[in-house]
């Protein structure tokens, strides 16, 4: 898993384009993934639940 600051600034970069209504949905498509991949993060389909 990524370090604490990491996970902040991924965290509030991500709080500022989701409350900026310039924010294109495109921007949030091609990135937000792989960023949480980056940091560590898997997406399991709520399988953990």
């Amino acid at each position: 898993m990524a370090a604490n600051k990491d996970v902040h600034e991924f965290a509030i970069r991500w709080v500022e384009k989701y409350r900026s209504s310039s924010t294109k949905e495109y921007e949030v498509e091609e990135s937000f993934g792989d960023e949480c991949f980056a940091l560590g993060f898997e997406m399991d389909c709520g399988n953990a639940f």
